[in-house]
């Protein structure tokens, strides 16, 4: 299994800035790959590197892989994957320049991945506190509206002289304005209505 990740923001229309930094265009047009062990694995908590200075984390949009593939045309990418997922990712404050890139390629468990959803269903990310009765440290609700073009985009740029396989993962992009505070001994969950989606404790 591998992961991915393409940096730009998929915020905005026409005016969509590029998420990667100058010098890493090259790296962006093939995605940023990673291997398994940055995924926290469920039950698992997440302990915030010491390099992430102002522990944060981003959210990203993507797809898990259905099928082999290789040289997929964006137009048949739809047959790659079924409901859209998201990731968020430790990162480090300055964005994804190179030196950053390398930080989070070569540190174990900083990516959460969460179950499928549905677009256009509202989704909360709730901070609690685990120190105290649960007291709520960050709260925000966001919706994912119809961005089915941007995975089938990722999916096949990621494909593109690369076998995708069953299980891997392609995240399409972040967005910026849902920067996540990381703060230990929390617990960061993501709901759909009543369903957990993702839920991991901070460390």
């Amino acid at each position: 299994m591998k992961i991915i990740a393409y940096f730009d923001t998929l915020e905005g229309n026409s005016e969509r800035r590029e998420g990667i930094s100058v010098g890493l265009s090259g790296a962006n047009e093939n995605g940023v790959m990673m291997a398994e062990n940055v995924i926290v694995r469920p039950n698992t908590p997440l302990f915030i590197p010491d390099w992430l200075e102002c522990r944060t984390a981003e959210v990203f949009l993507g797809a898990r892989i259905i099928r082999l593939g290789k040289f997929i045309e964006e137009r048949f990418a739809n047959r790659y994957w079924v409901r859209p997922i998201f990731g968020i990712l430790a990162m480090p404050g300055l964005g994804p320049s190179k030196d950053n890139l390398s930080l989070i390629l070569n540190t174990d468990n900083i990516l959460m991945l969460s179950k499928d959803f549905d677009f256009r269903e509202p989704l909360e990310i709730k901070s609690t506190d685990l120190s105290t009765l649960g007291n709520v440290l960050f709260e925000k609700s966001f919706e994912v509206l119809e961005l089915e073009r941007e995975i089938d985009r990722a999916i096949a740029r990621a494909s593109y002289g690369r076998t995708l396989h069953t299980g891997d993962v392609v995240l399409a992009g972040r967005f910026p304005s849902l920067s996540i505070p990381l703060i230990p001994d929390t617990r960061l969950t993501v709901f759909k209505g009543e369903e957990i989606l993702l839920n991991h404790k901070i460390k």
